[in-house]
């Protein structure tokens, strides 16, 4: 494959090509949550890759959440916090 993704100038295979399906539920997240939700998503698969950057080195990585939390209401940045 490497003389085809050299030519077209792009990856053909590996898993940034793998389709990911993310759901809230049984319904998929990215047609169905509010702002609100979709945030706290997004959030959610922040902090999922917090834990495992945690776990993989054994410190505590920087966290930068500041534009992120913005974007939700008061009660969801409270829960957050919490």
């Amino acid at each position: 494959m490497r003389v085809n993704e050299i030519e077209r100038g792009v990856s053909l295979v590996g898993p940034h090509r793998d389709d990911v399906v993310l759901t809230l539920g049984k319904l998929p997240a990215k047609a169905t949550p509010s702002h609100g939700e979709s945030w706290s998503f997004a959030l959610g698969l922040r902090l999922a890759a917090y834990q495992l950057l945690r776990h993989d080195l054994g410190e505590d990585p920087v966290l930068i959440l500041e534009r992120r939390l913005r974007e939700l209401d008061s009660g969801r940045r409270e829960r957050l916090a919490g």
